[in-house]
C-alpha cells in the first residue's frame, strides 16, 4: 500500500503536540540543570566548608546560621574579631527551626570602606557558650561584587554571579511544572483530541512486518467494525489499522505490513467543520 499521501493536520492538533514538545524539553533541560546546580552546590560547600564567607566593601549582605534551642532560650549574641574595624552586624532575629532541638538566626553584616582587605571571625551563640559550640564564620572583605565572584568556589557565582542553591532550587521548580503540565496535557489531551477526530499513540511495538499501536481512548471511539487511517505526526498516511483489543481506556490496533513510531496519530471518521477547530 502507498505511504506517499498527507493530510494538513488542524492546527489545534498542531499546536498541542508542539507545547507537548516545548514542556518535555523544558522539564528534561531543568532538571539537568537542577542537577548541576545542586552539585556545584555541594562542591562549592566542601570546598570552603560552608563557613567562607566573602563580601564587598561598603555593602551588607544577610548572613544566617544555626544553633541549639538552648542557645537561642538564652539570648543570641553575634560577635565580630576583631572588633570595631569597620564590620558591623545588625537586626539580629532567632527563629524556629524545623528540628526541635534547634533554631536559625540570621543578622544583617555591614562592611564598611574602612574594613577593606581585612579578614573577621564572626561567631554566634549565648553568652556562656562554649567555644567549640559557636556557630563560627569567616569574612573576608573585598573592593567590589566582582570580586566576590572572582573568589567564589561556585563555578555558577562566578561564571552568572547565581548563587547555586538558588539556581538549583528554580530549575527544580520550574522542571517539576512543566512535568505536571505534560502529563496532564496527555492526560486531558486524550478526550480534547478524540472530539477533533484524532486518537494519539502512546506506545509501539514491532511484530514481524507489522506494528501494534497502543492507544489512550477514553470516549472509546475506535471499535472493530471498521479499520482507521494512521497518520505521523507530520500528517503522512502510513496505512490502516483495525482494533485487535480494547479495555475501558485503552485500545490496541495493528498497523498491517507498515511501521510506526509513538506519537502518531489514529483519524476518526469526524464531520470536517469539526477537525478544523
Amino acid at each position: 500500500m502507498s505511504t506517499e499521501h498527507s493530510q494538513a493536520l488542524p492546527r489545534s492538533v498542531v499546536l498541542l503536540r508542539l507545547l507537548r514538545r516545548i514542556l518535555s524539553v523544558t522539564a528534561v533541560a531543568c532538571a539537568a540543570a537542577g542537577m548541576i546546580a545542586s552539585a556545584d552546590a555541594l562542591i562549592s560547600g566542601f570546598g570552603d566548608g560552608g563557613d567562607k564567607l566573602s563580601v564587598a566593601a561598603d555593602n551588607s549582605t544577610v548572613i544566617t546560621g544555626s544553633i541549639s534551642s538552648e542557645q537561642g532560650n538564652r539570648g543570641l549574641q553575634v560577635r565580630i574579631e576583631p572588633p570595631e574595624d569597620g564590620l558591623t552586624a545588625s537586626d539580629i532575629r532567632v527563629s524556629n527551626s524545623f528540628f526541635p532541638s534547634r533554631m536559625n538566626w540570621s543578622a544583617l553584616l555591614y562592611a564598611a570602606p574602612s574594613a577593606l582587605g581585612k579578614n573577621f571571625t564572626v561567631t554566634a551563640g549565648s553568652p556562656d557558650t562554649p567555644p567549640h559550640e559557636l556557630d563560627v564564620l569567616f569574612v573576608q572583605v573585598l573592593p567590589n561584587a566582582t570580586a566576590v565572584r572572582a573568589n567564589s568556589s561556585s563555578f555558577l557565582m562566578r561564571i552568572w554571579g547565581w548563587e547555586p542553591l538558588n539556581a538549583a532550587f528554580a530549575a527544580l521548580i520550574v522542571a517539576a511544572t512543566a512535568c505536571l503540565l505534560y502529563f496532564g496535557l496527555i492526560y486531558f489531551g486524550s478526550a480534547w483530541l478524540a472530539k477533533r477526530g484524532f486518537v494519539r499513540v502512546y506506545h509501539t511495538r514491532q511484530e514481524g512486518d507489522d506494528t501494534m499501536l497502543y492507544c489512550i481512548d477514553p470516549q472509546s471511539s475506535l471499535n472493530e467494525a471498521q479499520t482507521y487511517p494512521v497518520l505521523s505526526a507530520a500528517g503522512k498516511l502510513m496505512g490502516t489499522a483495525e482494533v485487535t483489543s480494547r479495555g475501558a481506556r485503552y485500545c490496541i490496533l495493528k498497523l498491517t505490513a507498515a511501521q510506526a513510531r509513538t506519537g502518531c496519530l489514529v483519524a476518526l471518521p469526524i464531520e470536517a467543520e469539526a477537525a478544523d477547530i
